[in-house]
């Protein structure tokens, strides 16, 4: 009695252990179509307007002839 509930305990574990590699991959691909979707958009991201401003002065000061 005590070997059957062991090989019923284990084939239910195997069987959790598969459904869940199975919800992990579908989960996996959902999120990769979803990247490749915002890909071709090509709005990856975007800076907050104050990041925004303090990158277009450190470029304009890069651009300076006067620093140099």
């Amino acid at each position: 009695m005590q070997h059957a509930a062991v090989i019923i305990m284990l084939l239910a574990s195997i069987a959790v252990l598969g459904f869940l590699i199975f919800v992990s991959y579908k989960l996996l691909r959902n999120t990769q179509a979803q990247d490749l979707a915002e890909k071709k958009t090509g709005n990856h991201y975007q800076l907050h307007p104050k990041l925004k401003q303090q990158q277009s002065e450190q470029s304009s000061h890069t651009s300076d002839p006067e620093d140099k």
